[in-house]
């Protein structure tokens, strides 16, 4: 009965530490540097940049926890698919009403959302980075790179780019897009900063594995990215407009 009772506390013990103070505020936010004598202004900027750090560094720690109790690095806790799908929804609505779109306009915009975007995605994505890890970046044949893992990399690197793409840019670009220019810069701008976030968030979540090598790869589209969004730049043509009539026309609108 004691040796119950201690195997039970240590195991609360392993799984309240992940979000102590001094398991994730010191870890995670060495990272993000502020200093006292730092405008208050620059401390805001960087807190959407912690946040995700922070959010990386607790699913980092949460599957090192998994793989200890349960022997496999994917979570199996629902938590954060409620949020995910929560904040799609949300976002969804706050779309719908940026596009004017009907009841029967959202449902299918939703669907969309939810089963093409983000699973349909991550289905594509996860299975080609699994593939990947599993053939070259492991360090020993003793270990894999599970498939629901990368689903749930690929779910985390996706929560900034619904904060960027169905959040922010809903709200804003119909007031830029009033100036041809300006709603190209804001649009693109907006795109590339959620694409650099799914990346960066990419690479942290293989980068939490032990026995991976060579991880920076995942870095390396970085380059490819930033060219191309010059290149629009430089072309004046807006990503933002050709996904929003892509939406139109997929739902009919």
């Amino acid at each position: 009965m004691t040796e119950r009772m201690s195997s039970r506390y240590s195991l609360y013990e392993g799984s309240s530490s992940l979000y102590s103070p001094n398991s994730l505020g010191r870890e995670s936010f060495k990272y993000c540097p502020s200093s006292v004598a730092s405008a208050r202004s620059s401390r805001f900027s960087r807190a959407d940049g912690c946040f995700q750090h922070v959010q990386m560094t607790a699913f980092a720690k949460l599957s090192r926890y998994f793989r200890r109790t349960k022997d496999q690095w994917a979570r199996d806790d629902p938590a954060f698919l409620v949020m995910l799908s929560a904040a799609l929804f949300l976002s969804s609505v706050l779309y719908a009403v940026s596009l004017w779109l009907s009841f029967t306009g959202f449902i299918k915009f939703f669907l969309w959302v939810v089963f093409v975007d983000c699973i349909g995605t991550g289905i594509l994505f996860g299975s080609a980075i699994w593939f990947f890890c599993n053939y070259f970046l492991r360090r020993t044949s003793d270990q894999d790179v599970e498939w629901g893992y990368c689903f749930d990399v690929h779910l985390n690197a996706f929560f900034p780019v619904l904060i960027f793409l169905h959040v922010i840019l809903p709200v804003v670009y119909p007031f830029a897009r009033s100036i041809t220019l300006l709603g190209c810069i804001v649009g693109n701008t907006l795109w590339f900063v959620a694409i650099s976030y799914y990346i960066y968030i990419t690479f942290l979540g293989y980068a939490a594995l032990p026995f991976l090598k060579n991880v920076h790869f995942f870095l390396y589209p970085f380059t490819f990215f930033f060219i191309s969004y010059v290149a629009i730049l430089t072309l004046q043509w807006s990503i933002s407009d050709a996904i929003i009539d892509f939406y139109r026309y997929r739902i009919g609108h």
